[in-house]
Protein backbone atom coordinates (compact mmCIF):
# COMPACT_ATOMS: atom_id res chain seq x y z
CA UNK A 1 0.00 0.00 0.00
CA UNK A 2 2.88 2.36 0.79
CA UNK A 3 4.52 1.55 -2.53
CA UNK A 4 1.36 2.49 -4.36
CA UNK A 5 1.17 5.79 -2.47
CA UNK A 6 4.80 6.57 -3.25
CA UNK A 7 4.31 5.71 -6.90
CA UNK A 8 1.23 7.95 -7.10
CA UNK A 9 3.09 10.80 -5.41
CA UNK A 10 6.01 10.39 -7.82
CA UNK A 11 3.66 10.48 -10.79
CA UNK A 12 2.02 13.68 -9.49
CA UNK A 13 5.43 15.29 -8.91
CA UNK A 14 6.51 14.33 -12.42
CA UNK A 15 3.39 15.90 -13.92
CA UNK A 16 3.91 19.09 -11.87
CA UNK A 17 7.54 19.33 -13.00
CA UNK A 18 6.53 18.86 -16.63
CA UNK A 19 3.89 21.59 -16.31
CA UNK A 20 6.41 23.95 -14.70
CA UNK A 21 8.92 23.21 -17.48
CA UNK A 22 6.32 23.97 -20.16
CA UNK A 23 5.33 27.20 -18.38
CA UNK A 24 8.98 28.29 -18.12
CA UNK A 25 9.51 27.58 -21.82
CA UNK A 26 6.42 29.62 -22.78
CA UNK A 27 7.53 32.56 -20.59
CA UNK A 28 11.04 32.47 -22.08
CA UNK A 29 9.62 32.41 -25.63
CA UNK A 30 7.29 35.34 -24.89
CA UNK A 31 10.14 37.33 -23.35
CA UNK A 32 12.38 36.68 -26.34
CA UNK A 33 9.62 37.75 -28.75
CA UNK A 34 8.84 40.91 -26.80
CA UNK A 35 12.47 42.02 -26.55
CA UNK A 36 13.61 41.38 -30.11
CA UNK A 37 14.26 44.27 -32.48
CA UNK A 38 11.46 44.96 -34.91
CA UNK A 39 12.58 44.69 -38.54
CA UNK A 40 11.78 47.12 -41.33
CA UNK A 41 8.85 46.55 -43.64
CA UNK A 42 11.32 45.44 -46.30
CA UNK A 43 12.69 42.26 -44.72
CA UNK A 44 15.44 41.96 -47.34
CA UNK A 45 17.25 45.11 -46.11
CA UNK A 46 19.32 45.27 -42.99
CA UNK A 47 18.48 47.60 -40.14
CA UNK A 48 20.54 50.83 -40.43
CA UNK A 49 23.23 50.91 -37.78
CA UNK A 50 24.62 54.37 -38.48
CA UNK A 51 22.94 57.73 -38.97
CA UNK A 52 25.80 59.56 -40.70
CA UNK A 53 24.74 58.84 -44.27
CA UNK A 54 26.81 55.68 -44.73
CA UNK A 55 23.67 53.63 -45.33
CA UNK A 56 23.08 55.54 -48.55
CA UNK A 57 26.38 54.29 -49.94
CA UNK A 58 25.60 50.72 -48.85
CA UNK A 59 22.12 50.65 -50.39
CA UNK A 60 22.28 49.52 -54.00
CA UNK A 61 19.03 51.31 -54.85
CA UNK A 62 20.39 54.70 -53.76
CA UNK A 63 23.22 55.47 -56.14
CA UNK A 64 24.56 58.63 -57.69
CA UNK A 65 22.87 59.25 -61.06
CA UNK A 66 25.11 58.79 -64.07
CA UNK A 67 23.54 61.24 -66.50
CA UNK A 68 25.80 60.19 -69.39
CA UNK A 69 24.93 56.50 -69.14
CA UNK A 70 22.06 54.58 -70.70
CA UNK A 71 20.77 53.19 -67.38
CA UNK A 72 18.41 56.07 -66.65
CA UNK A 73 14.69 55.12 -66.72
CA UNK A 74 13.83 58.31 -68.64
CA UNK A 75 16.07 59.28 -71.57
CA UNK A 76 17.43 62.80 -71.55
CA UNK A 77 16.15 65.14 -74.27
CA UNK A 78 18.50 65.93 -77.11
CA UNK A 79 19.29 69.62 -76.84
CA UNK A 80 21.79 71.40 -79.03
CA UNK A 81 24.71 73.22 -77.50
CA UNK A 82 23.60 76.75 -76.55
CA UNK A 83 25.30 79.76 -78.03
CA UNK A 84 27.61 81.85 -75.84
CA UNK A 85 29.43 85.15 -76.14
CA UNK A 86 32.56 83.28 -77.24
CA UNK A 87 30.62 81.44 -79.94
CA UNK A 88 27.55 83.59 -80.73
CA UNK A 89 27.05 82.48 -84.35
CA UNK A 90 24.66 79.70 -85.37
CA UNK A 91 24.64 77.31 -88.30
CA UNK A 92 21.43 78.79 -89.72
CA UNK A 93 19.65 82.13 -89.60
CA UNK A 94 15.91 81.86 -88.85
CA UNK A 95 14.15 84.91 -90.21
CA UNK A 96 10.97 84.98 -88.16
CA UNK A 97 8.03 87.31 -88.69
CA UNK A 98 5.68 88.42 -85.95
CA UNK A 99 2.84 86.36 -87.45
CA UNK A 100 5.04 83.25 -87.42
CA UNK A 101 5.93 83.86 -83.77
CA UNK A 102 2.26 84.20 -82.77
CA UNK A 103 1.30 81.09 -84.76
CA UNK A 104 4.09 79.00 -83.21
CA UNK A 105 3.24 80.26 -79.73
CA UNK A 106 -0.46 79.39 -80.09
CA UNK A 107 0.31 75.97 -81.59
CA UNK A 108 2.48 75.14 -78.56
CA UNK A 109 0.15 76.67 -75.98
CA UNK A 110 -1.27 73.60 -74.27
CA UNK A 111 0.17 75.35 -71.24
CA UNK A 112 -0.39 79.09 -71.73
CA UNK A 113 2.77 81.03 -70.93
CA UNK A 114 2.33 84.60 -69.74
CA UNK A 115 4.76 87.31 -68.70
CA UNK A 116 3.24 89.17 -65.74
CA UNK A 117 3.50 92.94 -66.08
CA UNK A 118 3.33 95.63 -63.42
CA UNK A 119 1.60 99.00 -63.46
CA UNK A 120 4.31 100.58 -65.64
CA UNK A 121 4.35 97.72 -68.14
CA UNK A 122 7.55 96.33 -66.63
CA UNK A 123 7.69 92.54 -66.03
CA UNK A 124 7.15 91.68 -62.37
CA UNK A 125 9.56 88.73 -62.29
CA UNK A 126 11.62 89.37 -65.40
CA UNK A 127 10.86 88.25 -68.92
CA UNK A 128 10.43 84.60 -67.93
CA UNK A 129 6.93 83.04 -68.08
CA UNK A 130 5.19 82.28 -64.81
CA UNK A 131 5.99 78.83 -63.34
CA UNK A 132 3.69 75.83 -63.54
CA UNK A 133 4.04 74.85 -59.89
CA UNK A 134 3.50 77.43 -57.14
CA UNK A 135 2.92 75.09 -54.21
CA UNK A 136 5.17 74.17 -51.32
CA UNK A 137 7.80 72.75 -53.70
CA UNK A 138 7.68 75.58 -56.22
CA UNK A 139 11.01 77.11 -55.19
CA UNK A 140 11.99 80.74 -55.43
CA UNK A 141 9.58 81.45 -58.30
CA UNK A 142 6.61 81.07 -55.97
CA UNK A 143 8.10 83.46 -53.40
CA UNK A 144 8.34 86.15 -56.09
CA UNK A 145 4.55 86.21 -56.42
CA UNK A 146 4.25 84.41 -59.76
CA UNK A 147 0.82 83.04 -60.64
CA UNK A 148 0.16 79.48 -61.85
CA UNK A 149 -0.04 78.72 -65.54
CA UNK A 150 -3.31 77.92 -67.29
CA UNK A 151 -3.91 75.14 -69.79
CA UNK A 152 -6.25 74.63 -72.71
CA UNK A 153 -8.04 71.94 -70.68
CA UNK A 154 -9.28 74.30 -67.95
CA UNK A 155 -12.61 75.17 -69.70
CA UNK A 156 -13.34 71.48 -70.31
CA UNK A 157 -12.55 70.64 -66.70
CA UNK A 158 -14.90 73.36 -65.48
CA UNK A 159 -17.56 72.11 -67.90
CA UNK A 160 -17.79 68.85 -65.95
CA UNK A 161 -19.22 70.77 -62.98
CA UNK A 162 -22.44 71.24 -64.96
CA UNK A 163 -22.90 67.48 -65.22
CA UNK A 164 -22.15 67.22 -61.51
CA UNK A 165 -24.90 69.73 -60.72
CA UNK A 166 -27.37 67.99 -63.05
CA UNK A 167 -26.62 64.60 -61.50
CA UNK A 168 -28.63 65.63 -58.43
CA UNK A 169 -31.78 65.13 -60.51
CA UNK A 170 -30.82 61.68 -61.78
CA UNK A 171 -32.89 58.71 -60.69
CA UNK A 172 -31.19 56.75 -57.92
CA UNK A 173 -31.53 52.99 -57.42
CA UNK A 174 -31.44 51.85 -53.79
CA UNK A 175 -31.41 48.14 -52.96
CA UNK A 176 -30.51 45.99 -49.96
CA UNK A 177 -30.72 42.34 -48.89
CA UNK A 178 -30.47 41.19 -45.27
CA UNK A 179 -30.53 37.61 -43.92
CA UNK A 180 -30.79 36.50 -40.30
CA UNK A 181 -30.87 33.26 -38.31
CA UNK A 182 -31.78 33.07 -34.63
CA UNK A 183 -31.85 30.20 -32.12
CA UNK A 184 -33.05 31.34 -28.67
CA UNK A 185 -33.90 29.27 -25.59
CA UNK A 186 -36.81 30.47 -23.43
CA UNK A 187 -38.17 29.50 -20.03
CA UNK A 188 -41.58 30.91 -20.91
CA UNK A 189 -43.71 29.39 -23.64
CA UNK A 190 -45.52 32.67 -24.31
CA UNK A 191 -42.22 34.45 -24.94
CA UNK A 192 -41.32 31.70 -27.40
CA UNK A 193 -44.60 32.27 -29.23
CA UNK A 194 -46.09 28.88 -28.41
CA UNK A 195 -48.32 27.08 -25.94
CA UNK A 196 -47.09 23.69 -24.79
CA UNK A 197 -49.04 21.20 -22.78
CA UNK A 198 -46.16 19.05 -21.67
CA UNK A 199 -43.47 20.39 -19.38
CA UNK A 200 -40.26 20.97 -21.30
CA UNK A 201 -37.21 22.96 -20.38
CA UNK A 202 -35.92 24.91 -22.14
CA UNK A 203 -38.15 25.86 -25.08
CA UNK A 204 -35.99 26.34 -28.21
CA UNK A 205 -37.27 28.98 -30.63
CA UNK A 206 -35.82 28.85 -34.18
CA UNK A 207 -36.31 31.74 -36.57
CA UNK A 208 -35.01 32.63 -40.06
CA UNK A 209 -35.56 36.13 -41.46
CA UNK A 210 -34.79 37.84 -44.75
CA UNK A 211 -35.51 41.37 -45.94
CA UNK A 212 -35.15 42.57 -49.53
CA UNK A 213 -35.67 46.16 -50.56
CA UNK A 214 -35.45 47.81 -53.97
CA UNK A 215 -36.48 51.36 -54.74
CA UNK A 216 -36.15 54.31 -57.08
CA UNK A 217 -35.80 57.92 -55.93
CA UNK A 218 -35.78 61.09 -57.98
CA UNK A 219 -35.55 64.79 -57.14
CA UNK A 220 -37.70 67.20 -59.11
CA UNK A 221 -37.02 70.78 -60.13
CA UNK A 222 -39.38 72.08 -57.43
CA UNK A 223 -37.43 70.34 -54.66
CA UNK A 224 -39.80 67.39 -54.25
CA UNK A 225 -38.57 63.82 -53.82
CA UNK A 226 -40.49 60.98 -55.50
CA UNK A 227 -39.92 57.40 -54.48
CA UNK A 228 -41.10 53.90 -55.37
CA UNK A 229 -40.01 51.12 -53.00
CA UNK A 230 -40.70 47.37 -53.08
CA UNK A 231 -40.19 45.48 -49.79
CA UNK A 232 -40.15 41.68 -49.43
CA UNK A 233 -39.89 40.21 -45.89
CA UNK A 234 -39.43 36.47 -45.28
CA UNK A 235 -40.10 34.82 -41.90
CA UNK A 236 -39.71 31.19 -40.84
CA UNK A 237 -40.18 29.96 -37.26
CA UNK A 238 -41.01 26.76 -35.41
CA UNK A 239 -43.87 28.38 -33.52
CA UNK A 240 -46.98 26.13 -33.64
CA UNK A 241 -49.21 29.21 -33.58
CA UNK A 242 -48.30 30.10 -37.19
CA UNK A 243 -50.62 28.98 -39.94
CA UNK A 244 -47.62 28.03 -42.08
CA UNK A 245 -44.01 27.68 -40.93
CA UNK A 246 -42.84 30.27 -43.45
CA UNK A 247 -44.46 33.36 -44.92
CA UNK A 248 -43.60 36.22 -47.29
CA UNK A 249 -45.01 39.68 -46.60
CA UNK A 250 -44.59 42.19 -49.41
CA UNK A 251 -45.54 45.81 -49.96
CA UNK A 252 -45.07 48.51 -52.56
CA UNK A 253 -44.71 52.08 -51.28
CA UNK A 254 -45.26 55.29 -53.23
CA UNK A 255 -43.80 58.30 -51.41
CA UNK A 256 -43.81 62.03 -52.05
CA UNK A 257 -41.97 64.69 -50.03
CA UNK A 258 -42.59 68.28 -51.13
CA UNK A 259 -41.04 71.15 -49.14
CA UNK A 260 -43.48 74.04 -48.92
CA UNK A 261 -41.37 76.80 -47.37
CA UNK A 262 -37.64 76.59 -46.70
CA UNK A 263 -35.01 73.92 -46.56
CA UNK A 264 -32.89 72.69 -43.69
CA UNK A 265 -29.60 74.55 -43.11
CA UNK A 266 -26.62 73.20 -45.03
CA UNK A 267 -24.87 71.42 -42.17
CA UNK A 268 -22.87 69.02 -44.32
CA UNK A 269 -24.26 69.74 -47.76
CA UNK A 270 -23.18 72.23 -50.37
CA UNK A 271 -25.21 74.95 -51.99
CA UNK A 272 -23.82 73.88 -55.36
CA UNK A 273 -24.88 70.25 -54.87
CA UNK A 274 -28.65 69.79 -55.11
CA UNK A 275 -30.02 66.71 -53.47
CA UNK A 276 -27.65 66.99 -50.52
CA UNK A 277 -28.97 67.74 -47.02
CA UNK A 278 -30.45 71.19 -47.18
CA UNK A 279 -31.54 71.10 -50.81
CA UNK A 280 -33.04 74.44 -51.93
CA UNK A 281 -36.79 74.71 -52.25
CA UNK A 282 -38.62 76.25 -55.15
CA UNK A 283 -38.07 76.23 -58.87
CA UNK A 284 -35.65 79.17 -59.05
CA UNK A 285 -33.68 78.27 -55.92
CA UNK A 286 -33.45 74.63 -56.95
CA UNK A 287 -32.10 75.53 -60.36
CA UNK A 288 -29.59 77.98 -58.89
CA UNK A 289 -26.76 75.42 -58.42
CA UNK A 290 -27.03 74.41 -62.09
CA UNK A 291 -27.00 78.03 -63.21
CA UNK A 292 -23.99 78.67 -60.97
CA UNK A 293 -22.13 75.75 -62.57
CA UNK A 294 -22.91 77.08 -66.04
CA UNK A 295 -21.78 80.58 -65.10
CA UNK A 296 -18.53 79.15 -63.73
CA UNK A 297 -18.02 77.30 -67.01
CA UNK A 298 -18.59 80.53 -68.95
CA UNK A 299 -16.18 82.30 -66.62
CA UNK A 300 -13.53 79.64 -67.31
CA UNK A 301 -13.88 80.26 -71.05
CA UNK A 302 -13.51 84.02 -70.61
CA UNK A 303 -10.52 83.54 -68.32
CA UNK A 304 -8.93 81.32 -70.93
CA UNK A 305 -9.59 84.02 -73.52
CA UNK A 306 -7.90 86.57 -71.26
CA UNK A 307 -4.91 84.25 -70.87
CA UNK A 308 -4.63 83.82 -74.64
CA UNK A 309 -4.74 87.60 -75.08
CA UNK A 310 -1.99 87.99 -72.50
CA UNK A 311 0.02 85.21 -74.14
CA UNK A 312 -0.17 86.98 -77.53
CA UNK A 313 0.81 90.24 -75.84
CA UNK A 314 3.76 88.49 -74.18
CA UNK A 315 4.88 87.03 -77.52
CA UNK A 316 4.69 90.44 -79.20
CA UNK A 317 6.54 92.12 -76.36
CA UNK A 318 9.32 89.52 -76.37
CA UNK A 319 9.53 89.63 -80.17
CA UNK A 320 10.04 93.39 -80.24
CA UNK A 321 12.43 93.11 -77.30
CA UNK A 322 14.59 90.74 -79.37
CA UNK A 323 14.39 93.13 -82.32
CA UNK A 324 15.52 95.98 -80.07
CA UNK A 325 18.42 93.90 -78.77
CA UNK A 326 19.51 93.20 -82.35
CA UNK A 327 19.49 96.94 -83.10
CA UNK A 328 21.56 97.62 -79.99
CA UNK A 329 23.96 94.82 -80.99
CA UNK A 330 24.31 96.35 -84.45
CA UNK A 331 25.03 99.78 -82.92
CA UNK A 332 27.66 98.22 -80.63
CA UNK A 333 29.33 96.52 -83.59
CA UNK A 334 29.43 99.82 -85.48
CA UNK A 335 30.85 101.55 -82.40
CA UNK A 336 33.64 98.97 -82.19
CA UNK A 337 34.43 99.44 -85.89
CA UNK A 338 34.60 103.23 -85.49
CA UNK A 339 36.73 102.91 -82.35
CA UNK A 340 39.15 100.62 -84.20
CA UNK A 341 39.36 103.14 -87.06
CA UNK A 342 40.02 105.99 -84.60
CA UNK A 343 42.74 103.94 -82.89
CA UNK A 344 44.44 103.26 -86.23
CA UNK A 345 44.38 106.97 -87.08
CA UNK A 346 45.83 107.94 -83.73
CA UNK A 347 48.59 105.36 -84.11
CA UNK A 348 49.35 106.66 -87.65
CA UNK A 349 49.54 110.25 -86.42
CA UNK A 350 51.81 109.15 -83.57
CA UNK A 351 54.16 107.48 -86.06
CA UNK A 352 54.46 110.65 -88.19
CA UNK A 353 54.93 112.81 -85.12
CA UNK A 354 51.61 114.66 -85.14
CA UNK A 355 49.95 112.68 -82.33
CA UNK A 356 50.65 111.95 -78.69
CA UNK A 357 50.79 108.83 -76.58
CA UNK A 358 47.89 110.10 -74.47
CA UNK A 359 45.62 110.27 -77.53
CA UNK A 360 46.52 106.70 -78.46
CA UNK A 361 45.87 105.49 -74.90
CA UNK A 362 42.53 107.27 -74.78
CA UNK A 363 41.47 105.74 -78.11
CA UNK A 364 42.58 102.30 -76.93
CA UNK A 365 40.63 102.65 -73.68
CA UNK A 366 37.51 103.74 -75.58
CA UNK A 367 37.88 100.72 -77.88
CA UNK A 368 38.04 98.35 -74.91
CA UNK A 369 34.90 99.91 -73.44
CA UNK A 370 33.05 99.45 -76.75
CA UNK A 371 34.25 95.84 -76.97
CA UNK A 372 32.99 95.20 -73.45
CA UNK A 373 29.67 96.76 -74.40
CA UNK A 374 29.60 94.51 -77.48
CA UNK A 375 30.03 91.42 -75.31
CA UNK A 376 27.20 92.63 -73.06
CA UNK A 377 24.89 93.26 -76.03
CA UNK A 378 25.74 89.84 -77.46
CA UNK A 379 24.81 88.23 -74.15
CA UNK A 380 21.56 90.23 -74.09
CA UNK A 381 20.65 89.01 -77.58
CA UNK A 382 21.30 85.38 -76.63
CA UNK A 383 19.32 85.71 -73.38
CA UNK A 384 16.38 87.49 -75.03
CA UNK A 385 16.24 84.88 -77.80
CA UNK A 386 16.21 82.11 -75.19
CA UNK A 387 13.33 83.83 -73.40
CA UNK A 388 11.43 84.15 -76.68
CA UNK A 389 11.98 80.46 -77.36
CA UNK A 390 10.69 79.68 -73.87
CA UNK A 391 7.46 81.59 -74.36
CA UNK A 392 7.00 80.08 -77.84
CA UNK A 393 7.42 76.54 -76.50
CA UNK A 394 10.62 75.94 -78.49
CA UNK A 395 13.81 74.26 -77.27
CA UNK A 396 16.38 76.67 -75.82
CA UNK A 397 18.79 75.97 -78.70
CA UNK A 398 18.51 74.19 -82.06
CA UNK A 399 21.51 75.45 -84.09
CA UNK A 400 19.41 78.32 -85.44
CA UNK A 401 19.50 82.01 -84.67
CA UNK A 402 16.18 83.84 -84.61
CA UNK A 403 16.25 87.19 -86.37
CA UNK A 404 13.05 89.32 -86.32
CA UNK A 405 12.26 90.62 -89.82
CA UNK A 406 8.88 92.33 -89.30
CA UNK A 407 9.15 96.09 -89.49
CA UNK A 408 7.36 98.16 -86.84
CA UNK A 409 4.13 99.85 -87.91
CA UNK A 410 4.58 103.57 -88.38
CA UNK A 411 0.93 104.40 -89.15
CA UNK A 412 -0.75 106.70 -86.68
CA UNK A 413 -3.71 105.19 -84.80
CA UNK A 414 -6.40 107.53 -83.52
CA UNK A 415 -8.84 105.49 -81.37
CA UNK A 416 -12.44 106.57 -80.89
CA UNK A 417 -13.34 106.90 -77.21
CA UNK A 418 -16.99 105.83 -77.43
CA UNK A 419 -16.36 102.75 -79.56
CA UNK A 420 -13.35 101.77 -77.43
CA UNK A 421 -15.41 102.05 -74.25
CA UNK A 422 -18.26 100.00 -75.73
CA UNK A 423 -15.88 97.26 -76.91
CA UNK A 424 -14.16 97.20 -73.53
CA UNK A 425 -17.44 96.72 -71.65
CA UNK A 426 -18.57 94.01 -74.10
CA UNK A 427 -15.43 92.03 -74.92
CA UNK A 428 -12.99 92.70 -72.08
CA UNK A 429 -12.67 89.33 -70.30
CA UNK A 430 -12.08 90.87 -66.88
CA UNK A 431 -15.32 92.89 -67.07
CA UNK A 432 -17.32 89.88 -68.26
CA UNK A 433 -15.88 87.61 -65.56
CA UNK A 434 -16.71 90.12 -62.83
CA UNK A 435 -20.27 90.40 -64.19
CA UNK A 436 -20.62 86.62 -64.00
CA UNK A 437 -19.27 86.62 -60.44
CA UNK A 438 -21.89 89.19 -59.43
CA UNK A 439 -24.65 86.95 -60.81
CA UNK A 440 -23.18 83.93 -59.01
CA UNK A 441 -23.22 85.80 -55.71
CA UNK A 442 -26.85 86.81 -56.30
CA UNK A 443 -27.83 83.16 -56.76
CA UNK A 444 -25.85 82.19 -53.67
CA UNK A 445 -27.75 84.85 -51.73
CA UNK A 446 -31.03 83.42 -53.05
CA UNK A 447 -30.11 79.97 -51.71
CA UNK A 448 -29.07 81.44 -48.35
CA UNK A 449 -32.37 83.34 -48.00
CA UNK A 450 -34.26 80.17 -48.87
CA UNK A 451 -32.63 78.40 -45.94
CA UNK A 452 -33.81 81.10 -43.53
CA UNK A 453 -37.45 80.14 -44.11
CA UNK A 454 -39.08 77.68 -41.67
CA UNK A 455 -39.07 74.08 -42.80
CA UNK A 456 -42.53 72.78 -43.73
CA UNK A 457 -42.88 69.60 -45.79
CA UNK A 458 -45.82 67.80 -47.36
CA UNK A 459 -45.39 64.03 -47.01
CA UNK A 460 -47.60 61.50 -48.80
CA UNK A 461 -47.42 57.69 -48.60
CA UNK A 462 -49.49 55.05 -50.39
CA UNK A 463 -48.76 51.36 -49.77
CA UNK A 464 -49.92 48.08 -51.34
CA UNK A 465 -49.62 45.09 -48.98
CA UNK A 466 -49.37 41.39 -49.82
CA UNK A 467 -48.83 38.05 -48.09
CA UNK A 468 -47.63 34.71 -49.45
CA UNK A 469 -46.11 31.43 -48.37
Amino acid sequence: MAILVKDGLAMRLTLIMRRNAWAAAVVAWAASVGCQRLPYIDQSKAVPHESLGNVTHEDKEVQKAQFLSSKLPVPLPKVAKPRTTNDPEAQEIWQMTLQDAIRIGLDNSEVVRIISLGAQGIPVSGFEPTPLNTGATAGIASSLGASPLFTVYDPAIQETQIATALSAFDTNLVTSLLWGHSVAPFNNAIQAGTIVTAARFPIIFNQDTAAFQAGLQKNTATGATLGVTHNVNYLYSNSPTNVTPSAYSTNVQLTLTQPLLGSAPLATGNANSPGAPGQPVGLEANRAPIVIARLNADGAIWRFKANVIQAVRSIEQQYWSLAQQHVQLWSSEKAVELAEEILRREQSELEVGRGTVADVAEASQRLEQFRLDLVTKTSDVITTERQLRNILGLPPADNRRIVPVTEPTEARVEPDWDSSLAQMLTFQPDIVVQTLLVRIQELTLLIARNQLLPQLNLNALYQFNGLGR
